[in-house]
């Protein structure tokens, strides 16, 4: 849903090439950020979570 309306808004004000870039730059800094999620971690969290909404009347 982001992805589109951020090439959407890049085509309108600059260009097609601009919105590309930008697609590409949010790709590239995606791919860099997911190396810090760690899996095991958050399904530990979740696991948690429904715990702790089970528990709850």
């Amino acid at each position: 849903m982001f992805g589109p309306r951020v090439y959407l808004l890049f085509t309108g004000v600059y260009d097609t090439r601009m919105a590309v870039f930008v697609a590409l730059l949010i790709i590239v800094a995606s791919t860099v950020l997911i190396r810090w999620v760690d899996p095991e971690k958050g399904r530990i969290a979740a696991a948690e979570e429904d715990r702790m909404a089970r528990a709850q009347p």
